[in-house]
């Protein structure tokens, strides 16, 4: 099969700075209200259990205990559900997915986010997605292994063997990452011009222009 993955911050949902306030603001009450740096690119692990662990461990001196993981994802997602004024997401991204599947293609996500996270941020942008495997941050801190996770997920999901497989992401992180599993990218979103000059391949403002989308899908290699 061919197996269209997608990030979700930035590249799916566009409303990811609300979000980082809240998921600050629950961290910092659970470490008695320290600074906390928001340059996530900074942390060894840019997803939501790589960056928890890594505040605890500066902040406690320790790994944050199951309990304490359990309150901030219960917090975090029920905030999210509740906020209001957010819910955009990238440009034709429904259409685009519609479209990959008249085509033949298969849908996942691989996020950095804890997976219930990730799926309320894509409910509270009215994103039905639940019909499709996700992979997050609960079955790892690092994103390599949450992409691998994403891909063998989709393949017991659909029950085939992926061919091809393209990720589409946002950020730095992702970049880095698919060029170390040598996996097509795509740059998609705000910072796509920057992700090109940085190696990858193709890139996309949004989902809009459906030929240069699917020029991109089947041309797209791993980043240089």
């Amino acid at each position: 099969m061919n197996l269209a993955l997608f990030d979700i911050d930035g590249t799916v949902t566009d409303h990811e700075q609300q979000f980082d306030g809240l998921y600050v603001g629950i961290v910092r009450a659970a470490l008695d209200n320290p600074p906390i740096d928001t340059d996530w690119g900074a942390y060894p692990n840019a997803t939501d259990s790589g960056i928890t662990d890594a505040l605890f461990r500066e902040h406690k001196g320790r790994a944050p205990t199951v309990e304490e993981l359990a309150a901030i994802r219960r917090s975090y997602r029920a905030m999210i559900l509740d906020a209001q004024g957010v819910g955009g997401v990238i440009a034709g991204i429904a259409s685009a997915w519609q479209a990959l599947e008249d085509a033949g293609w298969k849908v996942a996500f691989a996020t950095g986010n804890w997976d219930p996270i990730g799926r309320a941020k894509m409910q509270r942008a009215d994103l039905t997605t639940e019909h499709w495997p996700l992979a997050g941050a609960d079955c790892g801190m690092e994103r390599g292994t949450i992409l691998e996770t994403g891909v063998r997920r989709a393949e017991a999901h659909y029950a085939t063997t992926a061919e091809r497989v393209v990720y589409l992401g946002d950020a730095s992180w992702d970049l880095i990452t698919t060029r170390a599993l040598a996996m097509p990218f795509v740059a998609v979103g705000k910072r796509y011009a920057t992700l090109r000059s940085a190696g990858a391949t193709h890139g996309l403002a949004d989902y809009e222009d459906r030929d240069a989308f699917f020029r991109a899908m089947h041309e797209a290699s791993a980043p240089t």
